[in-house]
């Protein structure tokens, strides 16, 4: 689970002018989430699931 990464880490990392990452994120609610946070990159090992709607 991601709990770490959250609206307000993401925007504090961004209001700093850097990007975030998060990894190893392989479950595809997961990576709407982070998506929707708008976090700059995401690492995991399905990458075909990124493309998915």
């Amino acid at each position: 689970q991601h709990t770490v990464t959250d609206q307000t880490l993401v925007d504090r990392v961004h209001q700093l002018g850097m990007d975030i990452n998060v990894w190893t994120v392989d479950e595809p609610g997961a990576i709407r989430t982070m998506t929707a946070l708008g976090v700059d990159g995401i690492i995991t090992d399905y990458p075909q699931t990124l493309t998915q709607r």
